[in-house]
């Protein structure tokens, strides 16, 4: 350090006259893999004079950074520091990064230290989840083939919390501190409470209105924190934190899934197929916008299930149900890129790829280009690919020939199926318009298999209560 501090301090001497830039980049860090590194960047500004005390610990008042490319007090990005330096000369922006600019607070050591807590944790966490569902699945399948009384109840408690343990899994990054002491805890009441509270629910009127309070819950939990700025997204248990560097801001890739069942299940119980559509479609312009989500895949995924509610419920065919899903796309795509770019001062991610898109080919050659990089992310972390594949298998089972319990469950809710279907489908093209493809429709296919699960052994319980 020492050395360090002689070597800036002899730069400093040899520029009077002007006013110097100083930054310091760390490379180095505990939390180190193949995201990237994060480390510690400072940077500071004046005359001559002012620097040299501020290295003396004179008068230093040490604040924090911040810049249009992370909009997050404390964090910048790594390409942020070549645009700070061609800024300070008054050469013109040439990559892809923003200045940094201070902003009051202090340095960020808190919100490093989380973040440190969340890598510990996240990959743990999601291991559990993954294996939580596996045994739910397990229990439902052994409720419908036993059909006791007790295990359908509990099947159907524990089956109907997951929409509602989807959104806990994120808004855990709220609590201070992420450590197995304090988020398991938290996980276990979310789960057990949702559970009886839906049981609930369902006694005093039916399935599929706890099935809409459950993707309501889930739905609406996204929407207050798009309106708190995603700020538990630095510490999210199913990964994709901001602090990754792939998303500094706006919705994560992995609640898409989240956002299309809670809409769709939501729309079900809205009289109208057309109001249902919109409500759907809402979502997306929502989740696109530029105030609340800046998360193109999630609105082009949303508005494709707009069209394909529009479609399913009413039985319109699959021609005229494609068709209007891909005039959805097109035209609730158009006003969301333009939103972005007519409607902030900030580029965000939108802008930045409406602008380097190069037309319709740019935009194709986009398109295969994050489709291979979702491909490369399934080769990275095989076990992604259980609802990739899972989603397409559940398609089939659908749509050629379901099995005895699930044509019981789709005859006792008749909105399970179209439900399910343009859950299903609209996963799918999450997959397509997302490079994390994976983790797009990774909430889509659970919120999917809980409606399957669900109306099945609430057939199952009422003709139990009939006998």
């Amino acid at each position: 350090m020492s050395l360090l501090s002689t070597a800036i301090t002899d730069g400093l001497n040899s520029c009077a006259g002007e006013r110097p830039l100083v930054a310091i980049l760390s490379v180095s860090s505990p939390v180190v893999d193949q995201a990237g590194v994060t480390g510690a960047a400072i940077v500071a500004t004046g005359s001559r004079e002012t620097l040299l005390a501020a290295l003396e610990g004179e008068g230093a008042i040490p604040r924090s950074l911040t810049s249009d490319s992370t909009r997050r007090s404390g964090v910048i990005a790594s390409v942020d520091i070549q645009a700070t330096i061609q800024a300070s000369v008054g050469v013109r922006l040439t990559g892809t990064g923003s200045p940094a600019r201070p902003v009051d607070g202090a340095p960020p050591t808190d919100l490093y230290r989380k973040y440190v807590q969340y890598r510990e944790l996240s990959a743990p966490i999601q291991t559990g989840v993954g294996v939580w569902e596996l045994g739910i699945g397990a229990l439902a399948v052994t409720a419908l083939r036993v059909r006791r009384r007790a295990l359908v109840h509990l099947a159907l408690g524990a089956t109907l919390s997951l929409p509602v343990l989807f959104l806990a899994l994120l808004l855990v990054g709220h609590l201070p501190t992420i450590s197995y002491t304090t988020v398991v805890p938290v996980l276990v009441i979310v789960a057990v409470l949702a559970g009886v509270g839906l049981l609930r629910v369902m006694d005093r009127f039916d399935v599929g209105v706890a099935l809409a309070w459950a993707g309501g819950i889930g739905l609406g939990g996204l929407i207050v924190e798009s309106v708190l700025g995603w700020t538990a997204a630095f510490a999210p248990m199913l990964g994709g934190s901001h602090l990754d560097g792939a998303r500094f801001f706006g919705m994560p890739n992995v609640e898409i899934g989240l956002a299309l069942g809670g809409a769709t299940l939501v729309a079900a119980r809205i009289g109208s197929t057309i109001a249902g559509a919109g409500l759907i479609a809402a979502a997306g312009l929502w989740f696109g916008s530029p105030w609340f989500g800046s998360n193109l895949g999630a609105s082009i995924t949303l508005f494709a299930g707009a069209g394909l509610w529009w479609g399913i419920r009413d039985e319109r065919g699959w021609l005229r149900t494609g068709g209007a899903a891909g005039l959805s796309i097109a035209v609730g795509g158009a006003l969301v890129v333009l939103a972005h770019r007519f409607l902030t001062d900030a580029p965000t991610h939108i802008t930045r790829f409406a602008e380097s898109s190069g037309g319709i080919t740019g935009i194709v050659d986009k398109a295969i280009d994050r489709l291979g990089i979702g491909l490369r992310l399934l080769a990275d972390q095989p076990p992604a690919i259980i609802p990739v594949v899972g989603t397409l298998i559940a398609l089939g089972v659908v749509l050629m020939r379901p099995p005895g319990a699930l044509r019981r469950g789709f005859a006792f809710e008749l909105s399970a199926r179209p439900v399910v279907l343009a859950i299903l489908l609209g996963s799918a093209v999450a997959y397509l318009a997302n490079d994390t493809g994976a983790a797009a429709l990774g909430l889509g296919f659970g919120t999917a298999m809980v409606t399957l699960f669900a109306v099945s052994l609430a057939a199952v319980r009422e003709k139990m209560d009939t006998w």
